[in-house]
């Protein structure tokens, strides 16, 4: 395989570093070259290299047996304090990289070309193709048998199991994969899931998104290592969208779905069979993040990461920045936010979005946006028009601070676009969204999300407890919750089994109430700080006990969570 960037005497002959850091050579002892790859075996002195850019990956692996002192930056970031022998250290290309050595050491490294890489890529399309999840599909539509199981145990607060995707890494996940598998459904189907946990550690199974009983998506059973669960429900009428799963055992939820607990639903209506949507090109698109070390996914948490855990690579659909290499020029996204606490601001490079659907379904007619946020939770559907051949990125414009806005936009995926590509139109109409009659409102409640971050995070003061009602409602009655975020983080809002709408928001520092732009059903709702927003729930059909907490895990592990009793 040959390219039009070897590798180059930068990576051939180490002591270019002395050009980089004057008097401090590094003699290599040994070199062997191939097309795009190149292996060194060095000697390091103890010096101080000032940030600079390798032109290729660097993989380094220590060898004389002895651990090194060693001090990282990578793009800014501290990595790592020791460097020991066989251990790797990652050094990304074009990416600004410093460290302190404090005692000399030998080593190998193996320098890879980056477009060595990207030219694999496109030659193995299908390893890079987005579509690795493994799917139930419909097949009975009276009743639907699942198996679902846990697989890999907990040392030590580390996941260690079953590999996801393509990768090396170690993670947790539900039959052996990371994103669990997509289950495919439809309304009306009876589902009897059995879930079994071979962790070492007790779990359970929340069917996020579902309208269906407390009693059968209850977060308050666990299911202990061994042990299996029966959860046998029907879809009813108004079940369709983008849903998924994930584990709620409270206080170790952000741990747990960290480690890759998570799975997508997808569920068909008869709207699903409008021309202009069965004409699309389908895809599915989870966002989840991962921090990797040693091999495995790192489910640690320090104390800064109860404020809420980011993982160091935001994967779409278990894989770093892959293609989808479009068939149609008309797409319909079906787009997840699986992470603990990342937001993604979502944008397609020179292509809008047009949203048909949220959280709990259809809109009444798609909707142009420039960009469109998803915090930690929230489901959308966006359709997608490539009206021209190329290549085009979707990034996450989002930083995770409080402005959820970033200078450097993040790629998570490329879409390439067919040659010649023919748009399809987008539908005129997609369904009717229930104008909610204010007047019935029986009651309204008002919360106020708050704590001292990291240490605990509260609603109305006080931190969850299971065999405390925060809220007793009668059945079939309508409620506005008006939920305020008296703290500096956002709090993403989740209500379990009742989908609600939102009427309006109060912007920070502001006493004017925007009413909502457009009506929808939703389960999850962004929260900024200091920020109020007012919903309206319809608590039909069904009674029990289930909770309402924020989104972000590690938020909900350490108290924001609060419980609800609809009785009849």
């Amino acid at each position: 395989m040959s390219l039009e960037e070897p590798i180059v005497a930068d990576l051939a002959r180490l002591e270019s570093m002395s050009k980089i850091t004057p008097g401090i050579p590094v003699p290599i002892r040994q070199f062997a070259q191939w097309d795009g790859i190149a292996l060194a075996h060095c000697y390091h002195p103890c010096c101080e290299l000032p940030e600079h850019q390798w032109k290729h990956h660097l993989i380094g692996i220590g060898g004389t047996g002895s651990p090194a002192t060693v001090e990282h930056r990578i793009g800014g970031k501290f990595h790592q304090h020791s460097y020991h022998s066989h251990e790797i250290m990652i050094i990304p290309a074009r990416v600004s990289y410093s460290a302190f050595w404090q005692q000399e050491h030998e080593f190998s490294m193996l320098g890879m070309n980056p477009s060595f890489l990207e030219k694999i890529a496109r030659e193995s399309v299908k390893a890079t193709q987005i579509e690795l999840i493994p799917q139930f599909i419909t097949i009975d539509p009276l009743i639907q048998q699942i198996l679902l199981a846990l697989h890999g145990d907990m040392i030590a607060g580390h996941p260690t199991g079953h590999l996801f995707g393509e990768s090396l890494a170690i993670a947790l996940g539900y039959n052996e994969t990371v994103p669990g598998a997509t289950l495919r459904l439809q309304e009306g189907d009876r589902v009897r899931l059995t879930f079994t946990n071979h962790l070492d550690v007790p779990t359970n199974l929340h069917t996020h998104g579902l309208h269906i009983s407390p009693e059968v998506d209850n977060p308050f059973v666990l299911v202990m290592p061994g042990e299996s669960r029966l959860h046998e429900f029907t879809l009813p009428k108004g079940s369709a969208g983008t849903r998924w799963y994930h584990p709620h055992p409270h206080g170790e939820v952000a741990t747990q779905q960290f480690a890759g607990l998570s799975g997508a639903i997808v569920i068909e209506s008869p709207l699903d069979k409008i021309p202009e949507l069965k004409a699309a090109e389908e895809h599915l698109l989870i966002f989840k993040d991962f921090t990797i070390s040693k091999g495995r996914v790192d489910a640690d948490h320090s104390l800064l990461d109860w404020f809420g855990k980011y993982g160091d690579l935001p994967l779409v659909n278990g894989a770093y920045q892959p293609q989808l290499v479009a068939q149609k020029a008309t797409l319909r996204l079906r787009l997840l936010n699986a992470s603990n606490a990342r937001s993604y601001l979502l944008k397609l490079e020179d292509i809008p979005l047009n949203l048909i659907a949220t959280d709990d379904g259809f809109i009444e007619k798609p909707i142009l946006l420039k960009e469109l946020l998803l915090t930690p939770g929230e489901r959308a559907e966006v359709m997608v028009q490539l009206d021209r051949s190329g290549s085009f990125s979707l990034l996450n414009l989002a930083d995770n601070s409080q402005n959820i806005g970033r200078e450097m936009p993040e790629p998570l995926l490329t879409i390439v676009a067919p040659d010649n590509p023919q748009p399809t139109p987008l539908p005129k109409r997609l369904a009717t969204v229930e104008e909610i009659d204010l007047s019935k409102v029986t009651q309204t409640r008002k919360f106020k999300f708050g704590g001292t971050a990291p240490f605990s995070y509260t609603i109305d003061g006080r931190t969850f407890k299971m065999d405390r009602i925060d809220a007793r409602v009668k059945v079939n009655t309508l409620e506005i919750w008006e939920i305020e975020n008296a703290t500096h983080l956002i709090h993403p809002f989740h209500l379990h089994t009742y989908p609600f709408q939102i009427l309006a928001r109060q912007a920070a520092q502001s006493d004017l109430w925007q009413p909502e732009p457009f009506r929808a059903w939703r389960d999850n709702i962004n929260l900024p700080a200091k920020e109020k927003v007012r919903i309206v729930i319809p608590f039909r059909d069904i009674t029990g006990r289930t909770v309402f907490h924020c989104h972000i895990s590690e938020h909900e592990d350490r108290g924001m969570m609060g419980v609800i009793e609809v009785t009849s």
